[in-house]
């Protein structure tokens, strides 16, 4: 008499129940997480990107000289924030100037973590012509951007913008 359908998919069912306790006795605690000890992506899969652009290497003071009206001068240079990884500044604009504010680029190009592309900012400030970094607060701030690329990426730029006041408070 053959068995009803019913049965039968109970019947495999106990079956894998009773094996799989069975199982979990005979081998009590033999099962361990795995460990992994490296991750390698495929290269289609890897991703990676530039590294920040960073501001370093600020000065702050007088203009020299004697300007009128009196002016104070603020330098920066734009780097990399990965000592492994250089970028190649591509450009670096600046948002309006007021009056008697001038700005000086040195030549783009590569920028490491200690040493870039120069920034002059001079132009009137409330504490000129002393300019005192901790009293120094500039009468119009100045909004730098920065293009950049790295080898890693090719030509994938990056873009960031920074305030000369947020700039001046690193000091």
């Amino acid at each position: 008499m053959p068995i009803s359908p019913i049965k039968q998919s109970r019947r495999g069912l106990l079956k894998g129940v009773v094996g799989a306790g069975a199982l979990s006795v005979a081998l009590p605690n033999s099962w361990t997480k795995p460990m992994v000890k490296a991750v390698l992506l495929p290269a289609h899969a890897q991703t990676s990107a530039c590294p920040d652009i960073v501001i370093g290497n600020v000065t702050f003071g007088p203009q020299s000289g004697t300007p009128t009206p009196a002016v104070c001068r603020a330098t920066f240079d734009v780097l990399s924030s990965d000592p492994a990884v250089p970028l190649n500044i591509i450009s670096i604009t600046n948002g309006p100037l007021g009056a008697d504010v001038t700005i000086t680029y040195d030549s783009f190009g590569e920028a490491t973590d200690t040493a870039g592309p120069r920034v002059v900012w001079a132009g009137p400030d409330v504490d000129a012509p002393f300019c005192r970094i901790d009293q120094s607060v500039p009468t119009d701030d100045v909004t730098f951007t920065v293009t950049a690329d790295c080898e890693v990426t090719g030509s994938v730029q990056i873009t960031q913008d920074f305030n000369l006041s947020d700039i001046l408070a690193m000091l």
